[in-house]
């Protein structure tokens, strides 16, 4: 950010602050400086750091968005968290912050998705899906579920 925006809209440089963050790639640590505004909605002086909402860190993160999300895509292609741990063994993160990035995650978002923009598709008697081969275990699901697949 340049220096000029900083004056105009008064941020004035308090001190300067050493920040980590675990990521893919093992520890990062870089220094950050802190801002002081004066707020006029809330009528008094406010501090902020620049940095981080340019990196877009929230206030106590301490693991990277990337890293993060590349544990939630793990889990949900099945890996287990012993995995996982071996997978990222650089970033040092340990089994129980694999534990906390999916209790953080809010699932129930998933789950209240509004079919509200979607239309539905009549279905009269039967359902032909074109699947591969390798999807067998989708094939004796549908089976079960008596849905009859048409293969190729």
């Amino acid at each position: 950010m340049k220096s000029e925006w900083r004056k105009i809209n008064g941020y004035i440089v308090k001190d300067i602050q050493q920040r980590t963050i675990i990521t893919i790639y093992g520890a990062v640590t870089y220094y950050r400086r802190r801002h002081s505004y004066f707020d006029k909605e809330k009528n008094k002086q406010c501090y902020t750091f620049l940095v981080d909402r340019e990196f877009q860190v929230e206030r106590k993160q301490r693991i990277s968005l990337h890293l993060k999300l590349k544990i939630l895509e793990e889990i949900s292609s099945g890996s287990r968290q012993v995995d996982i741990l071996k997978l990222y063994r650089v970033s040092g993160i340990s089994q129980m912050t694999i534990s906390n990035v999916i209790r953080q995650f809010n699932f129930a978002n998933l789950l209240n998705c509004k079919n509200k923009s979607y239309q539905k598709i009549k279905v009269d008697k039967y359902l032909y899906a074109w699947i591969d081969v390798t999807l067998d275990f989708l094939h004796n699901l549908l089976k079960k579920l008596q849905i009859f697949v048409k293969r190729q």
